[in-house]
């Protein structure tokens, strides 16, 4: 094999085994983003419940505090009156 030839195949060698290695790095650069991608879906679901479980929470808070308020005023009602028949 004559000189040209030799140096002609170590190229196309060495730009084979870089396009190899490209692709190789997007293909694990692919596979980050997606364990990324699904790691920021499972962080909106989860947040997302997390949110509904505090406006539920919420909810019920208000309500009970309808209610101890009701009860209050209830209470203070009977008192006037209380202090009206003495």
């Amino acid at each position: 094999m004559n000189r040209n030839a030799a140096i002609g195949v170590i190229v196309v060698a060495l730009l084979v085994g870089l396009l190899v290695g490209y692709y190789g790095m997007g293909q694990r650069s692919g596979d980050r983003i997606a364990a990324l991608e699904r790691e920021v879906a499972d962080t909106k679901s989860k947040l997302g419940m997390e949110n509904q479980e505090l406006r539920t929470r919420l909810a019920e808070t208000e309500k009970k505090l309808e209610q101890e308020t009701a009860a209050r005023k209830n209470a203070e009602a009977a008192l006037v009156k209380a202090k009206v028949w003495k």
